[in-house]
């Protein structure tokens, strides 16, 4: 039977419609977590603590840090539902050849395509997109990255943990948790850092530091990286590692309009 436009069977008309129906509510879902990491920067703690992490920056580089930040936490934010959409609902519907390594791989390879698009405008896209990663880097390394390479256990001294927590409140850097990492495995070092940010930040101690020191060396130490945090030294090396990346990026494509150095490479053009 023919559908109302006389052109598709009916059946034909509900297919589509079964297929279009979830990416409609996909499209929805990403609007509402979009929406949701914009109320979180506003409303919430960890809002208020990168605006105080960039207090003392000019305001278009506060707009800046800002408009990377908020592009780059929707877009992580966003994956799992474009993995869906574009991945698990394609494959579904027996539409997509493409395995799940490259649909990743083409996502990476989303600045490669603007830069194609915009030949004259790449080095600005690349760097633009090289200071973004600089800075999601700094907010997910301590939830993230730093398991990867440490193990945590927390702090079982509540006497210590007790005057660490008196200590960070009274820096105005209150902390979640209090945790020793197996730094043996790899140092000798006495040393401890404050990382995170929000509901994250966490002080962490060397167990070298509890081994050989006091408690109240341990403390000193704590205070010293607590005031690293106080005179916004995170946020100043972020900002410089934003800039660094972006400046490697212009500095490459400097060099890569050099006819010698594109001719020893192979290079056509910049």
């Amino acid at each position: 039977m023919a559908g109302g436009n006389g052109l598709f069977e009916c059946e034909q008309v509900e297919r589509a419609r079964r297929y279009h129906r979830p990416l409609y509510l996909a499209a929805a879902g990403a609007i509402a977590l979009n929406l949701g990491v914009l109320a979180l920067l506003t409303f919430s703690v960890l809002g208020d603590h990168v605006y105080a992490a960039t207090s003392g920056w000019a305001w278009w580089a506060r707009v800046l840090a800002f408009t990377l930040l908020v592009l780059t936490l929707t877009a992580l934010v966003g994956s799992p539902i474009a993995f869906w959409a574009g991945y698990v609902h394609e494959h579904a519907w027996s539409l997509s050849t493409q395995s799940a390594s490259g649909w990743f791989l083409d996502r990476m390879l989303g600045i490669a395509a603007a830069a194609r698009a915009w030949p004259a405008l790449w080095p600005a896209i690349v760097a633009a997109a090289a200071a973004a990663f600089v800075l999601i880097l700094s907010f997910v390394a301590p939830v993230i990255l730093e398991p990867l390479f440490s193990r945590f256990t927390s702090l079982t001294d509540l006497e210590l943990a007790g005057s660490l927590r008196s200590l960070a409140d009274r820096a105005g850097l209150p902390v979640q948790r209090i945790l020793v990492a197996d730094a043996s495995r790899r140092t000798r070092k006495l040393n401890a850092y404050v990382s995170g940010l929000g509901r994250t930040r966490r002080i962490v101690l060397f167990d070298t530091l509890l081994a050989d020191a006091s408690g109240h060396e341990a403390e000193l130490v704590v205070a010293h990286e607590l005031g690293h945090r106080r005179a916004h030294h995170l946020a100043k090396s972020t900002l410089l590692g934003m800039l660094g990346a972006a400046a490697f990026v212009i500095v490459a494509w400097g060099l890569l309009r050099w006819p010698a150095l594109r001719q020893s490479i192979g290079a056509a053009s910049p």
